[in-house]
């Protein structure tokens, strides 16, 4: 009887053995599968897609797949139909530190990123004594919100941040009324302006000279 368990103890260690021999044995394979699958794919890929023509070939599909989903996403973005804003304006202004002073406001319409009644502009300003401010502006309405920088330090530190109701006036010229609040270190700045459109220049007449 206890020859028997010796003997059945001897067994057990040599049949665990051989199942894990056969288990490394089986990963082995199966990596060296793995290996020699990839090395047959890895061969055929200078060849084949790293190419200078292949690579110029597949470069122009991306491109124009990538400009195909462009213009499908544009075509299927309502066109603008909100008031324009676009133009120079003459503002005259006042706030806590300065006091009184004028500055001229641009504003471009961004169409590519307008949409419905949301209009995004670029905004930019110039005060009497040639200070610029650099930002951008949305619209929705007759409501403006704008968010802009010192031209000089553009996208740096805290911008100033205002908003604008807008009025429609005499000639089809636009009227802004304008909030807004000055960020510094020592509690910020509040003021308002007034600006009114100016009126759009006048192409001068090409002068043709006759013999």
């Amino acid at each position: 009887m206890n020859r028997e368990i010796r003997l059945q103890n001897r067994e057990m260690p040599q049949s665990a053995h051989h199942n894990a021999g056969g288990a490394a044995i089986q990963k082995i394979m199966k990596k060296q599968m793995l290996l020699a699958a990839f090395s047959g794919y890895n061969a055929r890929l200078p060849g084949n897609i790293f190419s200078s023509s292949d690579l110029m070939k597949l470069l122009i599909v991306v491109f124009v797949l990538v400009t195909g989903f462009y213009k499908t996403a544009q075509a299927n973005q309502p066109a603008f139909t909100g008031p324009n804003y676009s133009g120079k304006y003459s503002c005259e202004g006042e706030n806590q530190k300065v006091g009184k002073y004028k500055v001229d406001v641009t504003l471009r319409l961004n169409l590519v990123a307008s949409s419905g009644r949301f209009g995004a502009y670029e905004y930019t300003a110039e005060t009497e004594n040639g200070i610029k401010f650099y930002g951008n502006a949305v619209s929705l309405g007759n409501q403006l919100a704008a968010s802009y920088y010192l031209d000089t330090v553009r996208r740096k530190g805290e911008p100033t941040t205002a908003l604008a109701t807008a009025r429609r006036v005499s000639g089809g010229r636009w009227s802004l009324r304008v909030q807004y609040f000055e960020p510094d270190d020592f509690g910020g700045n509040n003021g308002s302006e007034t600006c009114m459109m100016q009126p759009p220049e006048k192409k001068k007449p090409v002068s043709v000279n006759t013999p």
